[in-house]
């Protein structure tokens, strides 16, 4: 899915954001190109997602940075821990 703005048109006499709008694609045909384009669009979901990640992570860090510490370590965590604990965490991914 596509989140983008929706502009007034080109020629409007105040050019301004009027909205938001969602573009969705879906799977039409189940045939070899059905599963193609299916494979195109998870690989652009999938480096689209890691891209807004990136962006949120050093959101993310900003503001833990400038929180209390005290008070992250007594709110409520995830619930879990990655598999081989913590240092295995911070090993890249077989991909």
């Amino acid at each position: 899915m596509l989140v983008g703005a929706v502009l007034s048109p080109f020629e409007a006499a105040i050019r301004e954001v009027e909205g938001v709008a969602c573009l969705t694609a879906s799977l039409i045909t189940y045939d070899a190109e059905g599963v193609e384009q299916l494979g195109r669009l998870a690989s652009f979901a999938q480096g689209h997602v890691a891209a807004k990640c990136k962006v949120l992570e050093t959101e993310v860090l900003e503001i833990a940075k400038k929180m209390d510490v005290e008070k992250l370590y007594a709110s409520a965590g995830l619930g879990f821990t990655a598999q081989g604990g913590p240092v295995a965490a911070g090993r890249p991914r077989k991909s």
